[in-house]
């Protein structure tokens, strides 16, 4: 485990790693988006794996931007999923795991 790194995620999509013994952003993880239209998809859980070497991430529809949000999102095609991205932590290199 990594006690002193904190992962942050939310509507906008956007993952970001920090280091909380320095006080700065590591890395910018992931930007979950649509396939079709690439509008952002909301990032509402995330969760370490006990080791610190994968981060669950769900991307779910969060009704921020109203029914007509929702619609086009679905619309592109988006369907709510979990997610596993493996991290490498010698430079915080990232893929995602199939």
């Amino acid at each position: 485990a990594k006690p002193h790194l904190l992962a942050t995620a939310g509507s906008d999509g956007e993952c970001h790693l920090w280091d909380l013994k320095r006080r700065h952003k590591t890395a910018h993880l992931l930007k979950a988006s649509t396939a079709g239209s690439g509008a952002p998809v909301a990032l509402p859980a995330i969760a370490f794996s006990r080791g610190g070497d994968m981060l669950a991430y769900a991307r779910s529809d969060d009704w921020s931007g109203g029914a007509a949000a929702y619609e086009a999102t679905r619309g592109a095609g988006h369907a709510n999923d979990v997610r596993i991205l493996l991290l490498d932590p010698s430079g915080w290199e990232k893929r995602e795991a199939g």
